[in-house]
């Protein structure tokens, strides 16, 4: 369904709901229905063909289960946020504090997939470890090791780009779960 058409439906369907409240209250003032008319019906449009990204960080100084959620967030804001990111000094506050590897996770609510990365090692010998999977599902992610900030930069571009499927079908043949990758 396109953008236009899904607004149009969205909203006649909120415009429907919103006169038959007024119908069966009967004594609803013009002003009343007026601000629902003008407030409520542009914030429910519905847009299928964008997606909804939440974003949260983990830094080398959080207890294990502590992230830090930064909220839904644009696909510019991801790459900014990305770039920004201090995937260098956190490594060493980790091995130092004996913390906590500092990860940045993406969840697409859309499509009900996730993906994190997680930088570990020694200064001399980073490693991203990259982690994908199902929001809904409380199954073990699969797991990714590459090296280089560019080249786990490229697993969050393919995300952002809607490239689901094709990462499906990658970390299928490619990842291995934690059972296999930590033993």
């Amino acid at each position: 369904m396109n953008k236009a058409l899904t607004r149009r439906y969205s909203r006649s369907l909120t415009l429907r709901l919103i006169f038959s409240l007024a119908m069966k209250m009967k004594k609803i003032k013009m002003r009343t229905l007026l601000i629902l008319i003008l407030f409520v019906v542009p914030s429910s449009f519905v847009y299928a063909n964008e997606s909804s990204y939440v974003l949260d960080v983990q830094y080398a100084t959080d207890s294990n289960n502590n992230f830090h959620v930064i909220g839904e967030v644009t696909k510019e804001s991801i790459a900014s946020y990305l770039e920004k990111f201090p995937w260098l000094e956190q490594p060493r506050i980790a091995v130092r504090e004996k913390k906590t590897s500092p990860t940045v996770s993406v969840k697409n609510t859309s499509i009900d997939r996730y993906l994190s990365a997680s930088i570990v090692g020694v200064p001399a010998d980073y490693v991203f470890l990259i982690f994908y999977g199902k929001i809904s599902q409380q199954s073990e992610p699969l797991i990714l090791q590459v090296k280089g900030q560019e080249n786990m930069k490229r697993f969050f571009i393919k995300f952002l780009s809607g490239e689901s499927t094709n990462l499906d079908k990658f970390f299928n043949e490619k990842g291995l779960t934690p059972k296999k990758y930590f033993k």
